[in-house]
């Protein structure tokens, strides 16, 4: 049983539970927007396919999405742009997520993602940045509030 107490610990104390909570609800609430977007866009935005069920494709998408906006600050810091607002690193998720759902529809077979045309990939990656962007920022905000 030490063993376990020793990673725990050590798991624990390398790790901000309040950013990796935020990122888990910001990844909910990504999955959420994108079965709502399948679902009002339905025969341009669709999850699933014969192999892979589409809630599924749609929370293992939703990962990569937020993934992709949790790293857009740290690349404009890193290409060291003078940045006026912080929404600035919401149009940078759009930029870096348009290619990538890009590639994701003309993969569709092995990604289960169909978008129909390169407007809804655009108002896909619209979308997607949005909610990443304040579901990241205002998640820190409300569990504070909440503890």
């Amino acid at each position: 049983m030490t063993w376990l107490y020793y990673l725990r610990n050590l798991i624990s104390s390398g790790v901000n539970t309040d950013k990796v909570i935020g990122f888990l609800a910001t990844w909910a609430l990504v999955s959420v927007v994108l079965l709502v977007l399948s679902a009002v866009f339905e025969s341009q935005v669709v999850f699933g396919n014969m192999s892979v069920q589409g809630t599924v494709s749609a929370v293992l998408w939703s990962f990569v999405f937020t993934l992709i906006g949790k790293i857009s600050p740290q690349l404009l810091a890193r290409l060291e742009l003078k940045v006026k607002d912080e929404r600035y690193c919401m149009v940078v998720t759009a930029i870096l997520l348009v290619p990538v759902i890009w590639l994701v529809k003309k993969f569709a077979v092995f990604t289960a993602v169909g978008v129909s045309n390169n407007i809804f990939v655009l108002i896909t990656a619209i979308i997607v940045s949005l909610v990443v962007f304040y579901g990241l920022k205002y998640s820190d905000y409300y569990l504070k509030k909440i503890q």
